[in-house]
């Protein structure tokens, strides 16, 4: 995924570099710092939680997640940060994987990408839904785009506010196989 992004999206990236050495915001990249196991449900709830069990944890015994533990949670109780989350595939993994962590959230931005158009009901392959080599639209527009727009619109809103804001948002693109859909 951040092979296909620095590839693709060069210049993208170059951006983020800029903004991260020259402000005005702080940038991270986590360089395998949360990858634990091989595929998502390992990672995401160490990501977000801190929380990992790779012998016990299943969706069943998901409640053992402390809820006041998710990062977000700091920045919302102690700072006052708006708190953002936008993820661009049909499933929300705050409540499914994380039992409800996206209480402490402001702005959780899921639903839009279970659009038919993009989802194909759960039909996916590499030619259909989220992981497909072409591109994904809805409406006519790349489904990150909403992600972006959505992103940018909260952003400058708390901005106006003069509120401090902290995001996570996920882009699916970068887990199809050939490269050629991001960028």
């Amino acid at each position: 995924s951040r092979l296909h992004f620095m590839r693709r999206l060069w210049r993208t990236a170059a951006l983020l570099s800029r903004i991260h050495t020259e402000g005005p915001a702080e940038l991270f990249q986590f360089f395998r710092y949360v990858n634990i196991g091989g595929n998502t449900k390992d990672n995401v709830p160490c990501f977000l939680n801190g929380y990992y069990n790779h012998s016990s944890y299943t969706v069943e015994n998901r409640a053992e997640l402390r809820k006041d533990r998710f990062w977000w949670v700091d920045y919302k109780q102690r700072h006052g940060f708006a708190t953002i989350y936008q993820n661009d595939i049909c499933t929300d993994d705050l409540f499914y994987w994380m039992d409800g962590g996206g209480q402490h959230l402001d702005h959780n931005f899921v639903e839009w990408c279970c659009h038919p158009d993009y989802h194909h009901r759960g039909q996916w392959s590499n030619f259909v839904g989220p992981y497909s080599m072409r591109p994904r639209c809805i409406a006519g527009r790349q489904v990150h785009q909403y992600n972006f727009d959505y992103l940018t619109q909260a952003w400058s809103h708390y901005h106006e506010l003069g509120v401090g804001r902290t995001a996570y948002a996920a882009f699916e693109e970068g887990h199809e196989g050939s490269g050629e859909v991001v960028g």
